[in-house]
């Protein structure tokens, strides 16, 4: 990300009310097929500044058992800001019926469900994109998280992680 654009939204952040965070809240829900048990659920919210357009997007990843939900008063800014947001509900959220303590197996899979949860969004980019009434700037998209999230967007981004039996994955 630009270092203007994060200021953008730092700026935001700071000068962002409750009403902001309540107009973030208006997102919709869509659920993309093709993803395991059931396919993967995204919570859509369009960008609430109006400008003419090609906008910017961010994909914003929860942690470990946490819920898109939980992340309204964060993501609010970028929102007010003009930013699209789309955050998923991995498998791994207790919303979807995921354990509490997952073992180690479940976590690896959890892992890289995640991975691919991110390669099914930008697939579907253009169609998230026209569910909340925008069209995306492909050279603008943006991955952030929360824990679990960010270790998500550090992989998406190039960090490499070894697997069980010696396996990398970037």
């Amino acid at each position: 990300m630009r270092r203007r654009t994060f200021l953008a939204g730092a700026a935001a952040l700071a000068a962002t009310g409750s009403e902001g965070v309540f107009a973030a809240a208006a997102g919709t829900w869509t659920r993309l097929a093709g993803r395991p048990e059931g396919g993967l659920p995204v919570l859509i919210l369009p960008p609430g500044a109006a400008a003419p357009g090609p906008r910017p997007v961010i994909i914003f990843s929860h942690g470990l058992g946490g819920r898109p939900e939980g992340f309204i008063r964060l993501v609010a800014p970028w929102v007010e800001a003009g930013f699209l947001l789309l955050l998923p509900q991995h498998l791994d959220s207790l919303a979807r019926g995921a354990p509490r303590r997952p073992s180690f197996p479940q976590l690896e899979r959890y892992a890289e469900m995640r991975i691919a949860d991110v390669g099914a969004i930008l697939t579907a980019l253009p169609e998230l994109a026209a569910k909340a009434g925008a069209s995306v700037a492909p050279d603008q998209v943006g991955l952030g998280g929360h824990s679990f999230g960010a270790w998500t967007a550090a992989v998406i981004g190039g960090a490499t992680v070894f697997l069980e039996g010696g396996r990398e994955k970037s």
